[in-house]
């Protein structure tokens, strides 16, 4: 049977919120032992009350993204800049149209998809352009993502297969 588009879209907003938890739940910590964003204003911004009660890390994909888009100023743009805050942005956009249902056009899923799969510029201009490499990257930082750089050059794009499985091709 085919995946449909709004499918296609939802199994990789499931990715997105897969690798930017961690991310996410990094970045306030850091933030927060620095002293230059509270915790309490950071649970603020999480609408249900559920997300008030969870680790960062198990936030939805919506949660994450408002977060990020919210505490910018004081968190996330001390590493981040003005085009992966036009792509937080992006992908909250997105979201929403997914979330309610809109139609979504190949277009907007070949957009969607590219957007959820952009390459990330790490600290000292590293980047890291799979799923691959931000793993490396979060488990061991710029040393373990240099052994296995080489392999990161290639460009990933997000699909799915007919099988229903996300991959990287």
């Amino acid at each position: 049977m085919a995946i449909t588009n709004q499918e296609r879209v939802g199994k990789a907003m499931d990715l997105l919120r897969a690798g930017l938890a961690p991310f996410v739940e990094r970045e306030v910590q850091s933030s927060v032992k620095a002293g230059t964003v509270r915790m309490d204003a950071v649970r603020r911004f999480a609408d249900d009350p559920m997300l008030g009660n969870k680790p960062i890390a198990q936030w939805d994909v919506a949660g994450l993204l408002k977060l990020m888009w919210e505490t910018w100023n004081d968190v996330f743009g001390r590493t981040l800049g003005r085009a992966e805050r036009s792509l937080v942005q992006e992908l909250r956009d997105w979201r929403n149209k997914w979330a309610h249902q809109e139609p979504f056009s190949s277009d907007d899923t070949d957009r969607a998809l590219d957007s959820m799969s952009r390459p990330v510029t790490k600290p000292h201009g590293t980047v890291v352009r799979t799923l691959w490499g931000e793993l490396a990257w979060q488990l061991g930082g710029p040393k373990a993502f240099a052994r296995i750089a080489k392999d990161d050059e290639a460009p990933a794009t997000c699909c799915v297969n007919s099988s229903s499985n996300m991959a990287l091709a």
